[in-house]
């Protein structure tokens, strides 16, 4: 026999993928459910519907979130890749960032001072650059991470908590989205 719901009343099966804390059906974490007490009696209120015939309840119809308008192809950068490529060729890590013309921009500055300078100069040159360019990836992943939330979290509209746009429930309040 497997566990039951205290929300919805429904009994674990085998074959249910849904991991071992979670009800499969309604989503609810067991451990953090608490039951609130029946108006007429003091048992729990779920133990007052649990039935094993019982119908399932209508589903609640599904509030879409309000989209904002922010560029779907927003992703997840690493910061120390980003710093590992600057260090390789400076400008690289810009690239890798999408920072176009920084990179382009650094790149030429690090070449050109190869060109017109002596070995022992130019090693000083890259090593401060690198410093310098090693602060400003450290800003521009911050960014980058900002627009990545808020591209793919949400405010939930019930407690107002930060959930993945993709939610049908909260996390927070098990509010139904």
């Amino acid at each position: 026999m497997g566990k039951v719901c205290r929300k919805c009343g429904y009994e674990r099966q085998e074959t249910d993928i849904a991991p071992d804390y979670e009800c499969p059906q309604c989503g609810v974490v067991y451990a953090k459910f608490k039951p609130q007490k029946a108006e007429n009696n003091s048992q729990p209120a779920v133990e007052a519907k649990a039935r094993p015939q019982q119908q399932p309840k209508p589903k609640k119809k599904r509030v879409e979130p309000v989209k904002q308008e922010t560029s779907s192809n927003v992703k997840k950068k690493s910061l120390p890749l980003a710093i590992g490529l600057n260090f390789l060729l400076p400008g690289l890590g810009y690239l890798y960032m999408g920072k176009w013309f920084a990179g382009i921009v650094g790149g030429l500055l690090v070449l050109m001072i190869l060109l017109t300078s002596g070995l022992l100069f130019f090693t000083m040159t890259w090593l401060v650059l690198n410093i310098v360019m090693g602060i400003d990836m450290l800003i521009l992943s911050k960014k980058n991470e900002r627009q990545y939330v808020e591209a793919t979290m949400m405010p939930c509209p019930a407690c107002a908590e930060m959930i993945k746009r993709e939610a049908k429930l909260c996390r927070f309040c098990q509010t139904k989205l």
